[in-house]
């Protein structure tokens, strides 16, 4: 229902994106969580949200099902079949399994009350200062980012942006993606970041633009 939330873990992909962006739409807070996470992390990060369900890669989806026994809130697990054949792992009686593919639907979206301060996302903090904290967004702070990027950088519908930074973090998900959105651009987004051959790829690729940080810029 409106309000309620629902973890992500799935890699940089199309679908992680669909996800994401149905999210908004339904007004369901968006919790995404990093696919580094397992066991006790996982865990908290799960029951601290309150998220009543969890969309996933099928890779990551053990881990899910490893925790999911102590999560009396976790509703559904949604999988995303990447075609690995892994197959299903057993889930507790209270958590219902379904595919993302059989929930793709045809026909006009649902339109909840959504205003530009209602809330869109729960970021995690890295949790260097001792556990990790849900940083609740709006919708309005997401796009005040992208449209202010925009305008900073200059790009245009001409530029080709560039991002190898996951989707769990605040950085690909809106100085990049949204960010191309705002500017018609086009965006490139890999899995992850190769210094031997990053530079092949710009020039393969057209890239206008990429956002860097900590050691990256030194390393290139």
């Amino acid at each position: 229902k409106q309000g309620d939330r629902a973890a992500l873990m799935m890699k940089n992909s199309l679908e992680n994106v669909d996800v994401w962006f149905a999210m908004c739409k339904l007004n369901v807070l968006e919790v995404p969580i990093n696919t580094a996470n397992r066991g006790h992390l996982l865990h908290y990060l799960i029951m601290q949200s309150g998220a009543k369900a969890v969309v996933v890669d099928e890779e990551y989806a053990e881990r899910i099902a490893e925790v999911a026994g102590d999560l009396p809130d976790l509703e559904h697990v949604v999988i995303y079949d990447e075609g690995r054949g892994l197959g299903v792992p057993s889930f507790p009686k209270h958590v219902t399994v379904h595919r993302l593919t059989d929930l793709y639907l045809d026909g006009t979206p649902p339109r909840p009350a959504l205003t530009f301060a209602s809330p869109s996302v729960i970021l995690y903090t890295s949790g260097t200062a001792g556990p990790s904290k849900g940083v609740v967004l709006s919708h309005e702070a997401n796009l005040n980012l992208a449209r202010h990027l925009r305008w900073l950088v200059g790009y245009e519908s001409h530029d080709v942006l560039y991002t190898a930074f996951p989707l769990f973090h605040i950085n690909a998900k809106y100085t990049s993606v949204m960010c191309a959105m705002e500017s018609d651009a086009k965006l490139v987004m890999d899995q992850r970041f190769t210094a031997s051959g990053f530079w092949d790829i710009c020039r393969r690729k057209g890239i206008t633009a990429f956002n860097y940080q900590g050691a990256l810029l030194m390393m290139l």
